[in-house]
């Protein structure tokens, strides 16, 4: 809490400011809960057109904050990857990421030891067709 109340002293450069809104304006777009007051976070939003129309590049998907697809491969993309080391993925809304995602889940549930049955409830799997 003490970096919120203290983060004009940290003097953002512009592309950290660029993340620190779009984060701070999904938190508020999402009304999600956190373990501190957000009011203290709304109070230093530069953008306050942003702001008031709750447009941020960030979403909330799958309980994980992820860059929009459409942001992919513009400055703030580069900005959060530099501190994310590149494992920042493109949300897009297509069969091809539905698809992804979909494999990314029987692989969790394979992973934690989960029979053909749990993950396909029933229906079979690939080999039954």
């Amino acid at each position: 809490m003490w970096c919120l109340e203290n983060i004009p002293q940290f003097e953002l450069n512009h592309e950290e400011q660029e993340v620190y809104d779009g984060v701070a304006i999904m938190i508020k777009k999402n009304n999600m809960n956190m373990t501190f007051p957000v009011q203290l976070m709304y109070k230093h939003i530069v953008n306050k057109k942003a702001l008031e129309s709750l447009e941020t590049p960030f979403v909330l998907y799958n309980g994980e904050i992820c860059l929009k697809g459409e942001y992919f491969h513009t400055p703030i993309h580069r900005s959060v990857e530099k501190y994310t080391k590149g494992i920042i993925k493109p949300i897009t809304h297509d069969l091809s990421s539905l698809a992804v995602s979909m494999r990314h889940e029987v692989e969790r549930a394979y992973l934690n030891g989960e029979s053909i049955e749990d993950i396909f409830g029933g229906w079979g799997n690939y080999k039954s067709l």
